[in-house]
């Protein structure tokens, strides 16, 4: 697995309790849930024929390009 999938935990963490001001229990909920996601790449990486890291790649790519319901800031 790519580090950034790995090391999301962190971020994740930071992410929810810092900025979105959840409880510890909703940020442990969502680093937990990296688990799937790696198992997902893993998954794809075995049936598609591609390494993890390919894998993770494209997902990531999906999710960036994919809008989000979280407004980003505009530049002025």
């Amino acid at each position: 697995m790519p580090d950034y999938v790995v090391s999301a935990g962190g971020v994740i963490n930071v992410v929810t309790r810092e900025l979105h001001h959840e409880t510890p229990d909703e940020a442990r909920e969502r680093v937990e849930a990296i688990e799937h996601t790696v198992a997902g790449l893993l998954d794809t990486a075995e049936h598609r024929q591609m390494t993890p890291a390919q894998a993770a790649t494209e997902l990531a790519r999906l999710r960036l390009d994919t809008p989000s319901s979280t407004p980003r800031p505009t530049s002025t």
